[in-house]
């Protein structure tokens, strides 16, 4: 997650500060760094921090 917010700050400066297309389109490569990045290491973090009363909530609450 530090990788990803890295490279989304990087991309979101450049994208403010930028006087021309080349760094906008580089600031928005960056940006896409930096959900890409957060993308990923979300579908590792979530199932090793919800407890198994939270996915009995869940099941509960989703079915008809």
């Amino acid at each position: 997650m530090v990788i990803a917010g890295f490279w989304f700050t990087i991309g979101a400066v450049i994208n403010c500060a930028a006087q021309d297309l080349a760094m906008l389109y580089l600031g928005r490569i960056l940006l896409g760094f930096g959900v890409g990045f957060a993308n990923q290491s979300v579908s590792i973090c979530q199932p090793s921090t919800i407890s198994a009363v939270d996915l009995l909530i869940a099941s509960a609450s989703s079915a008809p």
